[in-house]
């Protein structure tokens, strides 16, 4: 019980002090030149993806050690920081902004999905009484 409680202590952390970057990458699209169609497909595209990455973990990684979930997760979210600046940078391999962007993201945020957010919502799940587990997720 008391690793339950770790990580779901680093997990609150995390979310807390994890930098948001998606404001900022949103008006440095619009200053690349993404029009509001580019942009609501990288939408789209983001949301299939985290649909994909709760489908890994559900046929994957329900047995997992969630500590090594939870550490690829990181290492991923690194990854992720990493593409985000070769976008910002202009280094996309000879790839268009938009498609080295979609690529990137269905990839990264799936995996981030599935290692990182669906391990903390699970060990959430795990450490609230079942009376109550609604309400907390519906906050």
């Amino acid at each position: 019980m008391r690793e339950l409680y770790c990580s779901l202590i680093f997990c609150s952390f995390k979310g807390a002090i994890n930098p948001n970057v998606s404001t900022y990458l949103y008006y440095y699209q619009r200053y690349v030149g993404f029009g509001s169609l580019e942009i609501g497909m990288l939408t789209v595209i983001t949301a299939s993806s985290l649909m994909f990455g709760t489908m890994i973990y559900s046929l994957f990684l329900t047995k997992k050690e969630p500590r090594n979930l939870i550490a690829i997760g990181l290492l991923l979210t690194s990854l992720n920081y990493g593409l985000q600046w070769m976008f910002v940078t202009k280094r996309t391999f000879g790839l268009s902004p938009f498609t080295f962007l979609a690529i990137t993201s269905f990839f990264s945020e799936s995996f981030i999905n599935s290692f990182l957010e669906m391990t903390c919502r699970i060990l959430f799940a795990k450490l609230i009484p079942p009376n109550i587990e609604v309400s907390l997720y519906a906050l």
